[in-house]
């Protein structure tokens, strides 16, 4: 005969690897707006379980981003280990973006997002505090323009995050591109590297327009 307070708590786990999976699914798909009240919808649970598990929603970022943010602090680590100043540099952002193009909680949590978790704020310094060292080699080294500095790579990180949610649905590897454009003009030297994605054809951009627009969509109906 099974435990009783054996099954209920296994069926408490199971509940709660729901809540996570829901949550990982949500934040990525609508960023940190999403409530508890959508994680349980997602999840197919009361709202009232999803509280008995997690006491906010801070407490489910902490358990879900903390992995994450341990590897963008790696990205930057490694970045700084590259021998060559502007390869760092480059490695670093395209690592970085290529993880939160697909995760907008992770892209605005990284970014400087809300969340007042303990352990997330700190990952995210840990990831940040690269940025200046990365800087100030490339810079050193005469392979970045000298007034570049570490608060702008926050903006940019943003204007290639929004590329990457204005054209994803019809190429999600557009922002690629754009990255380089960026790149090839931060270069002291204006080296150009060729381009990795080709540019959206005018159907491409018509149908990235229509989903980043919905009013427009609706107007044509």
């Amino acid at each position: 005969m099974v435990d009783p307070g054996r099954r209920l708590r296994r069926d408490a786990e199971i509940n709660r690897l729901r809540i996570l999976q829901a949550a990982r699914e949500v934040f990525a798909r609508q960023g940190l707006d999403a409530t508890l009240h959508h994680i349980a919808e997602q999840a197919h649970l009361g709202v009232g379980t999803v509280y008995r598990h997690f006491r906010n929603r801070d407490h489910i970022l902490d358990e879900l981003f903390g992995e994450s943010i341990e590897r963008l602090r790696r990205v930057g680590s490694d970045a700084l280990a590259c021998e060559d100043p502007w390869e760092g540099l480059v490695r670093f952002m395209e690592q970085s973006v290529e993880m939160m193009t697909t995760d907008r909680g992770l892209w605005t949590l990284a970014i400087g997002g809300s969340s007042k978790a303990k352990n997330l704020a700190m990952g995210r310094e840990n990831f940040w505090h690269v940025v200046p060292e990365l800087l100030a080699r490339a810079q050193k080294s005469g392979q970045l323009r000298a007034d570049f500095r570490p608060e702008d790579m926050s903006v940019v990180s943003i204007m290639i995050g929004t590329s990457a949610t204005f054209t994803g649905h019809e190429s999600p590897e557009a922002w690629r591109r754009y990255l380089t454009f960026f790149l090839d003009g931060l270069r002291s030297d204006r080296a150009l590297t060729p381009l990795p994605v080709n540019e959206l054809t005018a159907v491409q951009l018509d149908r990235a327009m229509s989903e980043w627009f919905p009013a427009r969509q609706r107007s044509s109906v």
